[in-house]
């Protein structure tokens, strides 16, 4: 389940805290940013134990046929401890970088604006890590969308994601 919000500016801030105390058995939620290129920053919850990953790819297209390739790495094995809240804040940040890219439309060249997406995550709200970082691109007719995700990676009937906020800035 996707839950997205187009982008309201070319930069802005995402601060959210997402509780992980709900999910069931093959689970995965978090933040994510949906374009060509895309990537999340969630909590995967397997054998008992929560673990933190990064996923970033880019769809490639032949004709109208999508293709997509997936990197996932894990940023942190044992993410709780056994009777701590499994909450997460998360920060997602997006700025406008210099672009040497143009568009040329007949004698017109436009700039190509370049927009980089930073997701950060802390277990405090205070200290923040960097956890992803990548160059949007936009998605052939939707733009770039952000927002959460969950999704139950063995097929069965999930758990659940609770958002105690997801402000924008």
């Amino acid at each position: 389940n996707l839950f997205l919000q187009k982008w309201p500016a070319p930069e802005f801030t995402i601060n959210a805290k997402l509780s992980f105390d709900d999910l069931k058995e093959g689970d995965e939620a978090g933040i994510v940013n949906m374009g060509v290129s895309y990537g999340a920053v969630g909590v995967l919850f397997e054998n008992g134990r929560y673990e933190l990953r990064r996923i970033k790819g880019e769809q490639k297209f032949d004709h109208e046929a999508a293709f997509a390739s997936d990197e996932i790495e894990i940023i942190e094995k044992d993410l709780f401890k056994t009777n701590e809240a499994k909450t997460v804040y998360f920060e997602y940040s997006v700025k406008r970088v210099p672009s040497d890219e143009t568009n040329r439309d007949g004698k017109y060249e436009f700039p190509i604006p370049k927009e980089t997406v930073t997701m950060s995550y802390s277990l405090d709200g205070e200290k923040y890590k960097p956890a992803l970082t990548l160059d949007a691109k936009a998605g052939r007719w939707v733009g770039v969308k952000c927002g959460m995700y969950i999704r139950n990676m063995n097929g069965a009937d999930g758990g659940k994601l609770r958002c105690d906020h997801f402000l924008f800035e």
